[in-house]
């Protein structure tokens, strides 16, 4: 698979566990739920497989080009701030305000991730890389994913 429809799949897969997460936190009480905390999960490793791939395996064949430089450092700037709040909301033992509003500052660095990624950077990127090279690259991306989430169950 190329690796750029990859990368868009997985941004659909993480904003819908966001809408599933805002819409436990709408419905439920103010303590966590078992349910919650499964998809809490599954969004910190779909984000941590997504983010490790993108930095070990497709930045690196990016970071060269020029146009292309400054979004890359923008993009490890954002998986940062992304695996920081993951971190500190993982590490919250009940659900509260402080909790909801981290949610939302995450989904929102995510929300600004994924524009810019499909936006410019996936554009430039296709420029310089052939239909080939992005097809190996899917490849290893989806092998890298699958190994990073049966390690992290």
């Amino acid at each position: 698979m190329d690796i750029f429809e990859l990368l868009k799949k997985d941004h659909e897969s993480v904003l819908s566990l966001f809408d599933e997460l805002e819409q436990m936190e709408q419905k439920e009480s103010r303590k966590k739920s078992s349910r919650q905390d499964k998809v809490f999960n599954q969004l910190k490793q779909e984000i941590e497989a997504h983010t490790q791939g993108e930095e070990e395996l497709l930045y690196p064949q990016l970071q060269e080009d020029e146009d292309l430089h400054p979004m890359i450092l923008e993009a490890v700037e954002e998986h940062h701030v992304a695996k920081m709040l993951l971190g500190e909301l993982g590490g919250m033992p009940e659900k509260n305000e402080q909790w909801s509003a981290k949610l939302t500052v995450l989904r929102e660095n995510i929300e600004h991730h994924i524009d810019m990624e499909e936006g410019e950077l996936f554009v430039g990127a296709q420029e310089i890389m052939e239909s080939k090279q992005r097809k190996e690259l899917g490849d290893r991306m989806a092998e890298f994913k699958e190994e990073h989430m049966a390690a992290s169950k």
